[in-house]
């Protein structure tokens, strides 16, 4: 079985100067393909030439100048989180609810070891 990815969609990290709220998908800043997350926090591109943990990613929006990160695991759940919640996105599969569950405790596990 393929490990499930989704879209990465948040708002930008709190640091961007842009202090836009509103959820944006991402896209890898090399190739420009769109950017994806798997239960684990890793984040790839359609195109496969990105595979890093998200604590690593730098993050550029339109508006934004320089990358900028999330800088702790709180953080990044609250916008990701968010972004589902705006998107009306609803947890009503058990593929989903594990998604979500295996999401938050590999993101706090890996983001402080």
């Amino acid at each position: 079985m393929s490990m499930i990815k989704v879209p990465l969609r948040t708002t930008c990290p709190p640091s961007c100067k842009c202090g836009s709220q509103v959820p944006k998908d991402w896209v890898h800043s090399t190739c420009q393909s769109k950017a994806f997350i798997d239960c684990t926090g890793d984040i790839s591109c359609q195109k496969g030439c990105m595979n890093i943990f998200i604590k690593n990613v730098g993050f550029q929006c339109q508006k934004g100048t320089g990358y900028q990160d999330y800088k702790t695991a709180t953080q990044f759940l609250m916008a990701f989180a968010a972004a589902l919640q705006s998107s009306g996105y609803d947890l009503k599969d058990e593929i989903d609810i594990q998604f979500i569950t295996n999401l938050n405790i590999n993101i706090v596990k890996k983001w402080y070891c």
